[in-house]
């Protein structure tokens, strides 16, 4: 498909065995710090306009921020379109 997808879990809770105590955090800051991956997206030279929509509707639907889905790099190469078969 030529998209890579992260997913980010935080789980607000800690238990501590020693003193049995749970922790809950109200309030966490954090910073993510990635490095581009040294090798390159391994694109689908070709694709049909039909599997393009395909994942397209797949990638939007597994993700939170759909709305980005034009702006990231990713995809195919090529779109080729459909055949009229009438």
């Amino acid at each position: 498909m030529g998209y890579h997808i992260v997913t980010l879990r935080f789980y607000p809770v800690e238990y501590v065995p020693a003193e049995q105590k749970i922790n809950l955090y109200t309030n966490i800051d954090f910073t993510i710090e990635y490095e581009s991956n040294p090798q390159p997206i391994q694109l689908p030279l070709r694709q049909s306009a039909r599997r393009q929509k395909l994942v397209e509707s797949f990638i939007k639907s597994s993700v939170e921020n759909s709305d980005d889905f034009e702006i990231v790099t990713g995809g195919d190469q090529e779109i080729i379109p459909e055949k009229n078969l009438t």
